[in-house]
């Protein structure tokens, strides 16, 4: 008899639906922590990669001007589409990458970063100026340096 009620003892002991709910709810706020730290961690690096990209498109500009002495047909090239092509893979549009010249062969390159609340751009021109800025604009102008930082309004 006292083997039967040590079972019957058993068979009662448990969780609570209460404790259930309590360590369901916990897993769901940790669950929801990591996942808001991935995401961001996945913006910063396509905007780490853009960058990247921009840099890379600098370098194959200059040393395409070496080359053929001048950037007439450097916008049709693979490199260009390569690097047009890699920014859309990220998500960034047409609207995020800008391409500006200054009409004496001088070009900038900008993207609109994707990690900041507020519009953040990267801006590399082919004088070698690279600026993060929210004020930051790829012009038409005079002048060889065309990434140029504007004042708040």
């Amino acid at each position: 008899m006292n083997k039967q009620k040590k079972f019957a003892l058993n068979l009662l002991k448990g969780f609570t639906i209460i404790e259930i709910i309590v360590v369901v709810a916990i897993i769901a706020v940790l669950a929801s922590i990591i996942l808001a730290n991935v995401t961001s961690y996945n913006i910063k690096s396509k905007d780490a990669a853009a960058k990247g990209n921009l840099n890379t498109l600098l370098t194959a500009a200059v040393k395409y001007r070496e080359t053929h002495n001048d950037y007439s047909e450097f916008f049709d090239s693979d490199d260009v589409n390569n690097i047009g092509d890699k920014l859309t893979n990220l998500g960034y549009l047409d609207e995020d990458f800008v391409v500006g010249t200054d009409g004496n062969s001088n070009y900038c390159f900008s993207v609109r970063l994707k990690q900041f609340s507020t519009p953040t751009y990267y801006c590399v021109d082919l004088v070698g100026t690279k600026i993060q800025s929210e004020n930051v604009v790829c012009v038409e102008g005079d002048g060889p340096g065309i990434c140029e930082q504007t004042q708040p309004q």
